[in-house]
Order: structure tokens, then C-alpha cells, then sequence
């Protein structure tokens, strides 16, 4: 697994991990703003019930307007007893428009203070409502009235503070306060909390799936995206190594033509000088003459059909060979280099094919290196396979070896001119038959590669199959 993959098997987790965290923490941190406004607002309601209460009361008494102002105490503790009668109210509280304590009741209820900032907010005559989730007795009451276990036990308490107006003014005359029981609300407080964390579940769970559901499709397209990228710059950079490939075969295509035009002049004296000295009688050497005379006289023959092949190409197109007699004129051309590597050849072969002479000429050429190849490569008592059939419009030809193989670092560089795995090797063969196959509008490939051999096949078009009844094999 390369690095670029192992990225993307977990980077898409990561960063959709990521916004769900984040998504999450935002409706998580939504939700507590929202139930913080919420929690105000029920306990401001009710203070601006007891706020609307105490209006009323001080406007009339037992139906009745007061014949006293709200400016006087009296009427001020009138009115605070009448509203401490509503229901839940424990204590009740008078202060001075200073914030000074006046009256509280019941007996045990201590008088308390009223800061000045909370007379800063009471200044512009709405009330304010502070809820006690756990308020402690010893806060509110006196210690020496109230029984030891109380004082300890925590209960809910909403403290209303009150400013006290008279009707059509805006001066405050007094501060009023009352303690209420707060269970109710707390209860109240707790269904709130309860409604908004399913909520929040609930918006949470859909978005995640939205979140991770679009992120998931534009990882697929990006991944996709990326794949065709590899895949073109990989088919570029294939075409770049064909490209320089092909110009450095030319070179040493253009290199060979040189040769066999200098080589051909040298051979053909050579040649005559072998047939001089191997026809003299009495030479005690004559033996080696004539091996050197047939050395040279296979020199010369492979220089006239070299140079046949570049002068004759369009003469060589007109007429035909049969595909086995191809691989008999390759598998003659490489006998004796089996014979004496102690190798056997074998031709399999079952298909009804033709192919110009042109085109048997070069396709010659590749199978014999293939096959002198895969000879240097096979053990002694081993046999190199050639084979040949037809798939659909395309000729296959296959030489296979009983070798050990190519070591997988070199499989790369196979069909690169000047790189040889053997001793001594020119690096050549393989690259200029790989040209020559696609001169022939075909291609050349390492099909197989173990330690048990190594298979290299030659494709070629060669049109549709003849009709039955045709001229085969």
C-alpha cells in the first residue's frame, strides 16, 4: 500500500470526525444558550405576573381605591401582606427606595439587603426575577426559628423584587420582594431541558447524516478525480519513456543501417579470402577454415537480408508465408545454439493464418532474439516453448522459457536500449524488437515473470479469421 493510499483510507474519516465534533459542539453550545434565554424568561414571567398583581392591588383594595398613596408605608405593607397571601409565596420582604429593609414576615424571615446594583436594574421599573435551583433555609430564615434539618436541605426558590411606583409616575417609593416556592418551576425547568436535548438529538443526528453523507459523495468524486489524474499522467509517462524509447531504437536503428553498409564490403573480401584458403588441398588447418568460411558465410547472408529488407519493403508486401513456416525459419535460425546449450525447441501451433513477407521477415527478426533469449536462460535439459493462436483480429506469438526468471527490479529497464542482464550484453535486442512490433502496428510485452520462467508474447493484428473451407495450415 503506497503513502498516498494509505491517506486516503483514513483522511475522510478524520475530517468528517472532524465537522460532526465541531457540528456537535455548536448545536451543544446553541442548545445552552437557548435554554439559559428560555430558564430567564419563564422566571421573568412570573415576576411580571406578581409586578402586574401588585399594580392592581395598589390601585384598588377590596374593590375600593385606596384612600392611601403608595407613597405611604403603611399602605406599602398593606399591600405586600395582601400579595404575600398569593399562592406560593413563603416570605415577603419591604425595603426603602434605598434599599434599606423595612419589614419582613413572616417572624422567621431574615430582612435582607438590596444592593445597589440590582436597585440599578430595578430603576427602570420592571421586576426582576433571580431562581435559586438550590437555595439553603439558613439564607432566607432565621437559624433560631427554623428546625437544624431544614436549614441544611437545599430547595428551589424564586426571589421576585418588586419596584414600587404609584400610577402615573416614574419615581420608585419603595422596594418590594417576595420569596416563592420554586419547585414548580424547576420541574418546569427540568421538562424545558429534557425537550431541548431531544431537539438537539435530533437536529444533530439529521445533520450528521446530511454532513457525512454529502462528504462522503465529494470524497468519491475527488477520489475519482484523482484516479483519472494518476491514470493520465501515468498514460503520459508512458508515452514520454515510449517516445524516448522509440528515439533511442532509431538511433541504434540508424547506427545498424551504418554498420551493415560498412560491414558489407569488409565480409564479402573476408568471405572471399575463407573460400581461397578452405579450397587450397594439403592445409593441415583446413578444418578451421571451413568453420570460419561458414561463420562468415552466415555473416554475410544475415547483412544481404537486412539490407533486402530495408531495399524491398513495399516488393515484400505483395507476397505471403504461411505463420508455422515463420516460426520454422525462427526456430531453424536459433537450432544450433539449442543443439548446443542442450535445449530442446518446440513449436505449438493451431490457427489458419498468413502473414506478407514483409511482416514474416521482422516478425523472424523479434522471435529469433525472443528464442536465443530464452536459450541462454533455460537449464540444460529444459525446452523453450513457441506457439502461436489467434484471439479475435490479433495473432498471439509466445516464447516461453524453463529458466529462473527476471529479477523484478531489472522488469523496468527490460525493453530499455543498452541494459542487459547478461554477460557481456549489448541491452539492444529487446528494445529494437519492441520497435520493430510497433512498426508492425502491434506491441511487445513481458507477459509472465517467475522463478519458474518467463513468457514473452508478441501481438499482431492480423484481421478476421477465414471462413471455413479457406486455405489453412
Amino acid at each position: 500500500m503506497t503513502g498516498g493510499e494509505g491517506v486516503w483510507r483514513w483522511l475522510p474519516t478524520a475530517i468528517i470526525l472532524l465537522n460532526l465534533t465541531i457540528f456537535g459542539a455548536t448545536v451543544w453550545t446553541v442548545t445552552l444558550h437557548l435554554r439559559g434565554k428560555i430558564r430567564q424568561q419563564i422566571a421573568s414571567r412570573d415576576g411580571e405576573i406578581f409586578q402586574a398583581v401588585t399594580a392592581l392591588d395598589a390601585e384598588t383594595a377590596k374593590g375600593e381605591p385606596s384612600p392611601l398613596g403608595l407613597e405611604d408605608p403603611t399602605e406599602q405593607m398593606a399591600m405586600l401582606l395582601r400579595t404575600s397571601r398569593l399562592r406560593g409565596v413563603v416570605a415577603a420582604r419591604l425595603f426603602t427606595p434605598q434599599g434599606k429593609p423595612v419589614i419582613a414576615f413572616p417572624v422567621y424571615v431574615q430582612p435582607g439587603i438590596i444592593s445597589a446594583a440590582l436597585l440599578d436594574q430595578l430603576s427602570p421599573g420592571k421586576a426582576i426575577a433571580q431562581f435559586q435551583p438550590a437555595a439553603l433555609a439558613q439564607d432566607h430564615f432565621l437559624p433560631d426559628l427554623m428546625p437544624p434539618e431544614t436549614l441544611r436541605l437545599p430547595t428551589p426558590l424564586l426571589e421576585v423584587t418588586l419596584p414600587l411606583r404609584p400610577k402615573n409616575s416614574r419615581k420608585m417609593v419603595g422596594v418590594a420582594q417576595l420569596v416563592i416556592d420554586g419547585r414548580s418551576i424547576a420541574a418546569e425547568y427540568e421538562e424545558l431541558d429534557r425537550h431541548l436535548t431531544n431537539q438537539a438529538i435530533l437536529a444533530f443526528g439529521a445533520g450528521a447524516i446530511l454532513i457525512a453523507s454529502s462528504m462522503l459523495w465529494a470524497f468519491g468524486r475527488l477520489r475519482r478525480s484523482l484516479r483519472q489524474l494518476q491514470e493520465r499522467t501515468h498514460s503520459l509517462q508512458r508515452a514520454n519513456q515510449e517516445l524516448a524509447l522509440a528515439a533511442k531504437t532509431t538511433a541504434v536503428g540508424a547506427v545498424t543501417a551504418h554498420l551493415i553498409h560498412g560491414l558489407k564490403s569488409p565480409l564479402y573480401g573476408l568471405y572471399s579470402l575463407m573460400s581461397t584458403q578452405a579450397g587450397r588441398p594439403n592445409q593441415t588447418t583446413q578444418t578451421e577454415w571451413a568453420a570460419a568460411l561458414a561463420t562468415t558465410r552466415q555473416l554475410q547472408t544475415m547483412v544481404d537480408e537486412v539490407a533486402h529488407l530495408l531495399r524491398n519493403e513495399h516488393e515484400l508486401n505483395r507476397t505471403e508465408s504461411d505463420v508455422r513456416q515463420v516460426l520454422d525459419m525462427a526456430q531453424a535460425r536459433v537450432a544450433a545454439a539449442a543443439q548446443a546449450s542442450q535445449v530442446d525447441c518446440v513449436t505449438s501451433i493451431n490457427l489458419s493464418a498468413r502473414l506478407s513477407n514483409r511482416q514474416s521477415s521482422l516478425v523472424v527478426l523479434i522471435l529469433e532474439n525472443l528464442l536465443r533469449n530464452a536459450i541462454q536462460a533455460s537449464r540444460p535439459g529444459s525446452h523453450v516453448t513457441i506457439s502461436a493462436e489467434r484471439q479475435g483480429a490479433e495473432l498471439h506469438l509466445e516464447v516461453t522459457d524453463q529458466g529462473s526468471g527476471i529479477p523484478a527490479e531489472r522488469v523496468a529497464q527490460l525493453f530499455l536500449p543498452g541494459f542487459s542482464s547478461k554477460l557481456n550484453g549489448l541491452g539492444i535486442g529487446l528494445a529494437i524488437s519492441r520497435q520493430l512490433a510497433i512498426h508492425l502496428e502491434g506491441h511487445l510485452e513481458l507477459k509472465r515473470n517467475s522463478k519458474a520462467g518467463c513468457c514473452f508474447v508478441l501481438v499482431l493484428p492480423i484481421g478476421q479469421p477465414p471462413l471455413s473451407g479457406q486455405a489453412g495450415v
